[in-house]
C-alpha cells in the first residue's frame, strides 16, 4: 500500500518491480488459502463435527467456523480481480490507486479479522 501510495503522489512508472511485488501479494494470499484449509482438515473430522456442532452459540466458533472463512475468501477475490484490472491498464497513475485500492483493502480486511478473533 505505501509504494502504490508513494508512486501515485510522485507520479511515477509502473515498472516491473510494481508488478512483481502485486504478483507476491497473490501468491502469499494463495499461501494463506491453501494453509487455512489444511489447517482445519488437520484436527480430523470428529473434532470438528463434536467441538463445532452448533456455531451460533459461541461468537467465537461462529468468527472462525463462517466470517473468517467468508472475509479471506472475499479477501482473496478482490485480491485477484485487482491483479487482473491492475495488468489491463495502461496509466501508470491509474495502476498505482487499482493497487492501492485492491492491494490496501483486503489487507485490511485481514487485519480487521485478525484482530475480531483476538477479542
Amino acid at each position: 500500500m505505501g509504494l502504490a501510495f508513494i508512486g501515485y503522489r510522485k507520479n511515477q512508472a509502473y515498472t516491473t518491480r510494481h508488478r512483481y511485488l502485486g504478483s507476491v501479494y497473490v501468491v502469499a494470499i494463495y499461501l494463506q488459502l491453501f494453509l487455512g484449509i489444511l489447517m482445519y482438515y488437520s484436527e480430523g473430522i470428529n473434532w470438528v463435527e463434536n467441538n463445532l456442532i452448533d456455531p451460533g452459540n459461541s461468537p467465537t466458533i461462529r468468527l472462525w467456523e463462517i466470517e473468517h472463512a467468508a472475509i479471506m475468501v472475499f479477501a482473496l477475490f478482490l485480491v485477484q480481480i485487482g491483479y487482473i484490472f491492475i495488468g489491463k491498464t495502461k496509466s501508470s497513475r491509474r495502476k498505482f490507486i487499482l493497487s492501492f485500492y485492491y492491494f490496501g483493502v483486503p489487507l485490511l480486511l485481514m487485519i480487521f479479522t485478525m484482530c475480531m478473533a483476538m477479542r
